[in-house]
């Protein structure tokens, strides 16, 4: 089993004390935030891969693909990816649930 504070101090960069200030609720939120950071990296990534391959492609071929995304396309063409969560704004009830789960935490 990984030591949680090593592996936050490679993954994230922080040190030992820094980590332990992080509530659990934060650090969850620090997770979510790398995740992102990642899959846009990644898709980012897989852009550029795509824009390359068209242009090789199309030096090739008489008929030119104006299109990248009819070459290739990803799921995030259509927004329609998986792991895309919708956002909504925290209503009360929301908030209360958190305070709650706060409160009960500091004892």
């Amino acid at each position: 089993m990984y030591d949680l504070e090593a592996v936050a101090m490679v993954y994230f960069g922080l040190s030992p004390n820094a980590f332990l200030a992080y509530t659990p609720l934060e650090f969850n939120r620090l997770l979510i935030v790398k995740a992102d950071e990642k899959y846009n990296n990644y898709k980012i990534d897989m852009e550029r891969m795509r824009l390359q391959t068209l242009y090789l492609v199309n030096v090739q071929i008489k008929e030119k693909i104006k299109d990248a995304t009819k070459l290739m396309p990803f799921d995030w063409d259509e927004n329609t990816h998986k792991n895309d969560v919708d956002a909504k704004p925290m209503t009360e009830e929301d908030w209360e649930a958190l305070d709650k789960f706060a409160n009960i935490n500091k004892k």
